[in-house]
């Protein structure tokens, strides 16, 4: 499955694993459990990943978050002016 694309297309996912529902909700509701979607062996999308990476290494808030492209540019560019995001 081609995460970016169910991130960008799907207003609400929900993933099965073993015949029941594992996860369900919005894309940012189930790509923030990206440990459990490793679990199921499934990949958080790649911006995720990377944003994930990011607040490990204390270069971006605790709370910082995105599923997509575009809401990773915004975390970036908001942290490369200045702003603690």
């Amino acid at each position: 499955h081609n995460m970016e694309e169910l991130a960008a297309l799907c207003h609400r996912l929900y993933v099965i694993a073993e015949g029941r529902t594992a996860l369900a909700g919005t894309p940012a509701e189930v790509f923030a459990q990206s440990a459990t979607l490793r679990a199921l062996r499934l990949d958080a999308p790649a911006a995720t990943t990377v944003v994930e990476r990011l607040v490990e290494e204390g270069l971006l808030a605790p709370s910082a978050s995105a599923y997509t492209v575009d809401q990773a540019e915004a975390l970036l560019v908001a942290r490369l002016e200045g702003a603690r995001v």
